[in-house]
């Protein structure tokens, strides 16, 4: 008789540690928004699939999570050796929902004040929802993957949107993410220009790259129908009969280092400065005497 052989149990795969909650019970979100952008997880209540999802999420089970415009990546493993491969999609407003957003988000300064600063104002629930722009989506708008095999939304990335939640409740601008739209863009658009600026802006590109006609040579023509100056009525031009008057004001104090007084430096200064100005005004040139 063959003597009795006992087979080699084979061993369970030692789920690796991941990401694990900040929480060990409880809600996974405690500001309004991550909680509200859960909301719909919580559905249906407490079910074993639920209390799973939470036991992996909590049990560092979710091995990596990436966020990306649009799109979540997760791996959670479970008892399986392999992690699991999750993608979660998320719908991209159109360029035309992220102007009316950016309008209404620009009507109330408080929304962008109130982001800047790390907090999502509350009201921004339902003007994000008229815009087009859902940044708190309902379960029918993901589009969930898991290579488990399992439709919809799986234990496996429900237990990657409860880490998630965790994030968003951290930071509000991953809402914006998700979406589709960066932080830097959403900075950009809130702090950049309106559409009607932006178009009052290019007009006036427009307007200055245009060709203009070229300068009139003719000075009248440049100037329009003026009359010569010396035929204005300006009365008798004459030099002042005493120079520097106004700098008299300021006494005659040493000047130059002390060596010279300060009118008696400016006197000559005025008194050829007026000759010159009065006979560039009537258009006489001086003599070769008094340019020497």
């Amino acid at each position: 008789m063959y003597g009795r052989y006992d087979f080699p149990r084979r061993k369970k795969a030692r789920p690796k540690t991941g990401l694990v909650a900040k929480t060990k019970k409880g809600p996974f979100a405690e500001q309004w928004w991550a909680a509200h952008w859960m909301s719909f997880l919580e559905e249906g209540g407490e079910s074993p699939a639920r209390a799973a999802a939470e036991a992996l999420a909590r049990g560092g089970r979710v091995l990596s999570l990436d966020v990306e415009p649009g799109r979540v990546k997760a791996q959670v493993q479970d008892e399986r050796e392999t992690p699991h491969q999750i993608s979660i999609q998320f719908s991209k407003p159109t360029a035309t929902a992220w102007r009316k957003l950016t309008t209404a988000l620009r009507a109330r300064a408080v929304f962008g004040a109130k982001l800047l600063t790390g907090e999502m104002p509350s009201e921004i629930e339902v003007v994000s929802r008229e815009a087009g722009v859902p940044l708190f989506p309902l379960r029918d708008e993901l589009k969930a993957s898991c290579d488990c095999g399992a439709p919809g939304i799986c234990v496996h990335a429900h237990a990657a949107l409860l880490l998630l939640a965790e994030r968003i409740d951290r930071d509000p601008f991953l809402s914006f993410t998700l979406v589709g739209s960066t932080v830097q863009e959403l900075l950009e658009r809130l702090c950049g220009k309106s559409e009607e600026e932006e178009a009052a802006a290019e007009a006036a590109a427009e307007a200055a790259a245009a060709p203009t006609a070229p300068l009139p040579a003719d000075e009248y023509a440049y100037w329009g129908q003026v009359r010569k100056i010396r035929e204005l009525p300006l009365g008798q031009v004459r030099k002042p009969p005493v120079a520097a008057a106004v700098a008299r004001g300021l006494g005659n104090f040493p000047f130059w280092r002390g060596k010279e007084l300060f009118l008696d430096a400016l006197t000559p200064v005025y008194d050829t400065a007026s000759s010159i100005g009065l006979n560039a005004f009537l258009g006489e040139e001086e003599d070769e005497a008094g340019d020497e």
